[in-house]
């Protein structure tokens, strides 16, 4: 169950870890941590190395985030049947 006052910050996602659902991230700090994708289910978003990051923390150890969404929306559009159909951009 997810911390209910969470603390919110931004990251960016260096490399996956072996496991393939945790991050090597760094803070904006320059921190590093260690960044999870949430639960056991599929991720909302596709992650790819540099992409910036929504971390969620806990009170009690900034070394572990939760990895809550995409920190720039634009980058992670949904999905929907239009736009899984259509082509991509500048392609004809």
């Amino acid at each position: 169950m997810p911390a209910p006052n969470p603390i919110r910050s931004t990251g960016t996602l260096l490399h996956a870890r072996p496991d393939g659902r945790s991050w090597d991230a760094t803070a904006p700090n320059g921190w590093p941590l260690i960044a999870h994708l949430p639960g056991k289910s599929t991720p909302t978003f596709p992650c790819s190395e540099g992409d910036r990051v929504i971390l969620e923390f806990t009170a009690y150890d900034f070394s572990m985030a939760r990895i809550a969404g995409p920190a720039d929306p634009l980058s992670h559009p949904p999905q929907t049947a239009e736009t899984a159909a259509a082509p991509p951009a500048g392609s004809t």
